[in-house]
């Protein structure tokens, strides 16, 4: 036990005071030492519970060695800087307010990277809320179709991957990459993500950490999601256009073909939009189908919605992807009058 590294264990929260009690459930259920562990809470703002959550935590587990600090500039980057500057562990792992972990995620992490790896984690799947629509929501997401494709969303052997959700890093990768670029939102991780891989780290997968988080209990609220995330992939083109894949231009895709087939339908020419509908609904079908049959997914009518929710979903982040590249001119000129403005 003496020979095991200290942890730094980050929550950045806002406004999660419906979901923060399980994550901190979970964390008095780890395995690891809770004297080698390192509580970091840092507050965005929180306008509910939340730090009210997190201060009743610490004094009623006095064994726990937690803070908590404020952040001012709510954002992720932010609240991820203001844990770096203070974090004292030998190894730094975050899990956003809305997760949730078993017994074994911090003490597998720790061993993955006690074998010599840098940066590792594992499958983050999503956990269904408890909505009306919570089980329509829930395929949608999980699907490699609505969802995403990013490898750490599936199971499978031990390997590399480009990226991960909830990793745990050796805190001298942070030393030699720096903070992260408080300029971006949403896609902090992407662009953090990137330095990492161009200073040589890679992205350990193991199949045996495991964790969740709650993905959106409404369609609204899903869809405003898709909105921002496609927003900041765009914006983020010009901080650094090469950590993104191609997945994330899909949507853009899709849209602009929209676009076009709409054009096409006012100048008299009708079967672009057929075909390309026909195409995406066709995909659609086949994934609804997939990601129904042999699942244990309660058989109702509003399955059938599933094809919908995908296409509102693919539109939202293609549209979000498009004014985000249309807002560039004015999100650089905003951030080099805030450097501007900051003291040197």
């Amino acid at each position: 036990m003496k020979n095991l590294p200290k942890v730094t264990f980050i929550i950045v929260a806002r406004n999660e005071g419906k979901s923060l009690p399980r994550l901190l459930h979970d964390l008095l259920s780890q395995d690891y030492p809770v004297e080698k562990l390192e509580l970091l809470f840092i507050d965005s703002k929180s306008t509910d519970q939340t730090k009210t959550l997190m201060t009743s935590f610490l004094e009623e587990h006095l064994e726990c060695d937690g803070k908590i600090f404020d952040n001012d500039g709510v954002s992720l980057a932010c609240g991820w800087n203001v844990a770096l500057e203070n974090a004292t562990g030998d190894i730094i792992g975050r899990v956003d307010g809305h997760g949730s972990i078993p017994a074994d995620f911090i003490s597998n992490n720790v061993e993955r990277i006690l074998q010599g790896e840098k940066i590792v984690g594992g499958t983050t799947q999503y956990r269904e809320p408890k909505s009306e629509w919570s089980e329509v929501l829930g395929i949608a997401e999980r699907s490699a179709f609505g969802g995403s494709t990013a490898s750490f969303r599936r199971k499978g052997e031990l390997r590399y991957v480009d990226t991960l959700a909830y990793a745990f890093y050796s805190k001298d990768v942070f030393d030699e990459v720096g903070r992260y670029n408080e300029c971006l939102g949403r896609t902090e991780d992407n662009e953090m993500h990137y330095r990492m891989r161009s200073a040589g780290y890679k992205f350990c997968f193991d199949p045996n950490i495991t964790s969740t988080h709650e993905c959106r209990s409404t369609l609204r609220h899903m869809i405003k999601q898709k909105i921002y995330n496609g927003l900041w992939v765009g914006l983020t083109l010009c901080v650094q256009p090469r950590c993104f894949s191609y997945r994330h231009f899909v949507p853009l895709l899709f849209v602009l073909a929209i676009i076009f087939c709409l054009f096409m339908l006012v100048v008299g020419a009708i079967w672009p939009i057929i075909i390309l509908f026909t195409t995406y609904m066709s995909v659609s079908i086949y994934f609804t189908i997939a990601s129904i049959v042999g699942s244990e997914t309660k058989k109702t009518f509003k399955l059938f919605f599933i094809p919908l929710v995908f296409l509102l979903c693919h539109v939202a982040y293609g549209l979000g992807t498009l004014c985000g590249i249309m807002s560039i001119p004015f999100f650089m000129k905003r951030n080099m009058k805030k450097s501007k403005e900051q003291p040197n």
